[in-house]
């Protein structure tokens, strides 16, 4: 197992508004609750260098993220935050796009990364609790989180996730924790899914919840896309189809 490579918690969607700020705070909480990251000791604004961080309590972020600093040329929120826990460094980048109220979808994509670390290869039970209660059909259409150099190594050229599962910017395959809403759940027959053996598996008429093991350090070491790859041809078995452009 590689606990130097920083591990990757991703949300995005296309047809969640984020532009109340309302997600987007409630998983800035969920992040700094479980540990994930901390106190923000810098922040990267629009047209402004790195500078020491001036974020509000998690209960206002809200307002912050919608604050005329935070905001790019657009008008829409796009900022980095950063700062360290007692397991390591941590960043995190948001982007929230516009939303078109008249097709009901976002203006392109809706995007948060954040980077983190763990300090050991034990059960990552608070991580699991998380990402298992911030989602559900009304938040996003997909998270994931795994090693971010891993991840890198599925989708690259060479990798077995070259050939995307949905989306390159989504769901290029499977990862250890994952999360499909509306715009990806209803891709895949949620029926042939469910009786996955993994450490949680969570269906619903409109969503799909699955995290792989109970220790995301599990993933750090290469051997484990041998539970991977088996799961990601199970779900390309169990996809209606792919939207256009998912080769991308």
């Amino acid at each position: 197992m590689n606990l130097d490579q920083m591990m990757l918690w991703s949300t995005a969607t296309r047809f969640h508004d984020w532009s109340s700020g309302e997600f987007p705070q409630r998983l800035y909480a969920t992040l700094e609750r479980c540990g994930a990251i901390g106190e923000p000791a810098w922040m990267q604004l629009p047209r402004r260098k790195r500078q020491k961080a001036r974020v509000p309590p998690a209960s206002e972020f809200a307002a912050f993220a919608r604050s005329p600093a935070c905001l790019d040329s657009r008008g829409h929120p796009s900022f980095t935050l950063g700062g360290s826990t007692p397991a390591g460094e941590w960043e995190a980048s948001w982007r929230i796009d516009g939303w078109d109220a008249e097709e009901r979808r976002v203006e392109g994509y809706s995007m948060i990364n954040v980077r983190f670390r763990i300090a050991d290869q034990g059960p990552s039970t608070s991580l699991i609790e998380a990402f298992s209660s911030v989602y559900d059909e009304d938040a996003t259409e997909y998270a994931s989180i795994h090693p971010s150099v891993e991840a890198s190594d599925l989708g690259g050229l060479d990798g077995p996730y070259r050939d995307v599962l949905v989306l390159g910017p989504m769901l290029a395959g499977i990862y250890w924790a994952n999360f499909l809403g509306p715009g990806h759940a209803e891709l895949f027959d949620l029926a042939a899914l469910a009786s996955i053996d993994a450490a949680v598996v969570r269906v619903t008429e409109r969503s799909f919840l699955l995290v792989v093991s109970e220790s995301l350090a599990d993933a750090t070491d290469p051997a484990f896309r041998s539970r991977l790859i088996p799961l990601n041809d199970r779900f390309r078995a169990a996809l209606h189809h792919r939207p256009r452009g998912s080769k991308v």
